[in-house]
């Protein structure tokens, strides 16, 4: 009965270990120019975990410590961060400098 107590114990205590990796990490996404960059997407690698910047470019999302965070938006490349230490963190990312080319419009009928 002692081992089983104990048992029980020891499975408890490694659920709240396990449990109490994952943190907050509160952060804001801004481009070159230090303008917030809204509704950016940021995604844990690997996973289904994201969430979306506000319009200031805030965001809060449940990450532990080596996660890779994933940062897409319309009109920034792609960019990477490494979760550290830190709960408080700030993303620059790279405009994405967009070539355009030639649009041909047609009108039938006329």
């Amino acid at each position: 009965m002692r081992k089983i107590a104990s048992l029980l114990v020891m499975l408890m205590l490694f659920q709240v270990l396990a449990f109490s990796q994952d943190r907050t990490i509160a952060g804001v996404v801004k481009d070159e120019s230090g303008l917030a960059v809204p509704g950016a997407s940021i995604r844990i690698k690997g996973t289904k975990v994201g969430t979306a910047a506000d319009n200031q470019g805030h965001f809060r999302i449940q990450a532990k410590a080596g996660d890779i965070l994933l940062i897409t938006a319309a009109g920034i490349d792609p960019a990477e961060l490494t979760v550290g230490s830190s709960d408080a963190v700030s993303i620059t990312v790279k405009n994405k400098i967009a070539t355009g080319s030639e649009v041909v419009v047609t009108a039938l009928g006329i």
